[in-house]
């Protein structure tokens, strides 16, 4: 599960625009290019405070208005992907690239869904390997288009071409001076980057979406180097994310794991602090449910579950304690717990030999699931998959037995230190 990226593109008005004959062919599809942008400004507000339903009307109605445009089947890829529909966000994607081959807007969320949700890395790979060769994209594009290039090649277990992917690539030296340059050259890095002539600068909103999309490809590329061992390489990448934006969680949460790598045990219980105390400033989706709803939607899940380990834990002759918390103690971090493991299995270990430890709680944390839905129709998928992925990594579980319970066969980052 993850939370989408989205790419916005303009609105399209000059998609929409066909040769005309007269004036008032003209002052008709003026008319109707005005409406269509409405109609694409409304659908992406609407989908950024999460009211999808009506961000899909808005599609719809644009693009019942110029059914030649692509603006309109990518902000319905957003929002199918956004619903977990990626076989819907494939076709509205693929829609707009029948329209515009080399539209980065619909080739960079298309084949984060090939590698992240559909679970087709080489697909991914082979989307990103097409555009590299074929498009003629701003530098920026091109970058994001080989960072998930080399997620997919990590994914299939090819550390060579993963690592080729973003140390090969002509733009990394641009992305570090837009990140840890100075003013100057910052700034001059950013306009080379998104393909901005000298005297089309990106305004300040651009100028800000732009950093966000550096900060993020410098993330996701120290992921690939403490992947393969390379926790410095990780780490000067983390600590330029961090100069741009101190108050970066993600990037600070990685920077903790290189620190930990790298054997600075101190630094990487300081950086997981940060990031507890970050996480619990961020505010609160207007769609999240209460402290009782949500413990109330825990215990469904527990108690209607059918997988035997979870069934043992709520046996009536002695049920294990379900805990709902924000997120973790202090205590447990500085432990070695994950700040953001979204849910543990806590255990009594018995000093006899070859004695099974013993569940004592489960606990759920609210504020580390919420991190992984976008909407309260997500919520109880992503508050199960927490759950049987904490009990398949507690009691060992095959690739077999996690496939039938619906866990990727080999799973994600473990959780650091465990508090079993």
């Amino acid at each position: 599960m993850r939370a989408p990226t989205t790419y916005r593109s303009s609105p399209g008005v000059l998609s929409c625009a066909t040769v005309s004959k007269d004036e008032s062919d003209d002052e008709h599809l003026s008319g109707e290019a005005s409406r269509f942008a409405a109609h694409i400004d409304r659908g992406w507000g609407l989908f950024e405070r999460g009211e999808f339903a009506g961000a899909r009307e808005s599609a719809v109605l644009a693009r019942d208005l110029c059914p030649g445009g692509c603006e309109a089947p990518v902000l319905l890829g957003a929002i199918a992907s956004a619903t977990l529909q990626p076989e819907a966000a494939i076709e509205h994607y693929a829609r707009a690239l029948e329209l515009d081959a080399d539209l980065p807007e619909a080739l960079i969320p298309l084949a984060q869904i090939w590698l992240l949700d559909m679970q087709a890395p080489s697909s991914a790979r082979e989307l990103c390997e097409r555009a590299l060769e074929t498009s003629d994209l701003p530098h920026i594009d091109r970058l994001d288009l080989r960072v998930i290039a080399a997620e997919s090649a990590a994914a299939e277990n090819d550390e060579r071409c993963a690592r080729a992917y973003i140390e090969d690539a002509d733009e990394a030296p641009l992305l570090r001076a837009a990140m840890s340059g100075t003013s100057g050259e910052s700034e001059a890095a950013i306009r080379i980057l998104c393909g901005a002539l000298e005297d089309d600068a990106p305004d300040e909103e651009e100028r800000a979406v732009l950093y966000r999309r550096c900060r993020e490809m410098a993330l996701r590329m120290a992921r690939i180097y403490i992947e393969y061992d390379e926790a410095q390489l990780a780490r000067e990448w983390l600590e330029r994310a961090i100069v741009c934006d101190s108050e970066d969680a993600d990037a600070w949460y990685l920077l903790s794991e290189a620190q930990l790598r790298l054997g600075d045990v101190g630094e990487a219980m300081s950086s997981s602090l940060r990031v507890l105390r970050l996480d619990l400033a961020e505010e609160l989706p207007t769609w999240c449910p209460s402290d009782v709803l949500f413990h109330a939607a825990a215990r469904e899940f527990v108690d209607t579950s059918d997988v035997p380990e979870l069934s043992a834990l709520v046996a009536e002759d002695a049920p294990t304690p379900l805990l709902c918390r924000e997120l973790p103690s202090e205590e447990l971090v500085l432990e070695g717990m994950d700040p953001r493991v979204p849910a543990v299995l806590l255990a009594h270990r018995s000093e006899v030999a070859d004695s099974p430890p013993q569940v004592t709680a489960l606990v759920v944390y609210r504020r580390n699931v919420l991190r992984a839905a976008s909407s309260i129709e997500q919520l109880p998928l992503v508050m199960g998959e927490a759950v049987l992925e904490e009990l398949a990594a507690f009691y060992g579980f095959s690739p077999e037995r996690r496939a039938r319970l619906g866990l990727p066969a080999v799973p994600g980052s473990p959780a650091k230190g465990r508090a079993h």
